[in-house]
């Protein structure tokens, strides 16, 4: 995957999407490997939360602290200092998408 994502870059892509769910965890830790050396600073970096599997089964979660959580647990796995992007997965219908954001 490393040689692929460095071609793309070298070839004009200027966003990488990922997400904390797919492999799961393991693109994340992959396309952090493929930024390193300068990389990075050449695209915008996006990837998403929302998606955990507890006891084999998906859970959607979007109060405040897991996405927290969630995000610095995917800095870290992308070995970056900034997302460019991060968004919502799917939507926890149990929460209120300005709690989400922690904007109420």
């Amino acid at each position: 995957m490393v040689p692929l994502i460095h071609h793309a870059i070298h070839t004009s892509a200027t966003f990488l999407n990922t997400s904390d769910m797919y492999g799961p965890f393991l693109n994340e830790i992959l396309l952090g490997k493929a930024l390193k050396g300068g990389l990075r600073e050449k695209v915008e970096l996006g990837t998403k939360f929302s998606v955990m599997v507890v006891d084999g089964k998906r859970e959607i979660r979007g109060d405040p602290a897991y996405v927290r959580e969630a995000c610095e647990a995917s800095l870290k796995r992308l070995d970056v200092d900034c997302i460019d992007l991060y968004y919502q997965h799917h939507i926890d219908t149990r929460v209120p998408i300005e709690v989400t954001l922690s904007l109420s």
